[in-house]
C-alpha cells in the first residue's frame, strides 16, 4: 500500500501569512481610497467647475498624507 506522505504545515499566524494579510489590506485600502477619490473628482467636476473638484481632492489627499506623517514622526 501507498502511504501519503503529511508535512507539517506552517501555523495560520504566521509570519509569511501575516505579511502577506498585512499587505492585501493595505492594497485594499489604497484601491478603494483611489476609487474614492476618482469618483468625487467626477462628481464634483459635474456639479461644480472641474478645477474645484481637483483643489479639494488634494486637499483631502493633503490632511491624509500630513496625518500620516504626523504619525511617523510620533
Amino acid at each position: 500500500m501507498l502511504r501519503a506522505v503529511i508535512q507539517p504545515r506552517t501555523p495560520v499566524g504566521s509570519p509569511p501569512d501575516r505579511a502577506r494579510s498585512v499587505a492585501a489590506g493595505v492594497f485594499l485600502t489604497s484601491a478603494a481610497l483611489r476609487m474614492t477619490e476618482l469618483a468625487l473628482t467626477r462628481l464634483f467636476s459635474v456639479t461644480m467647475y472641474y478645477h474645484y473638484a481637483f483643489l479639494a481632492i488634494s486637499i483631502a489627499l493633503f490632511g491624509l498624507s500630513a496625518r500620516a506623517v504626523a504619525l511617523f514622526v510620533v
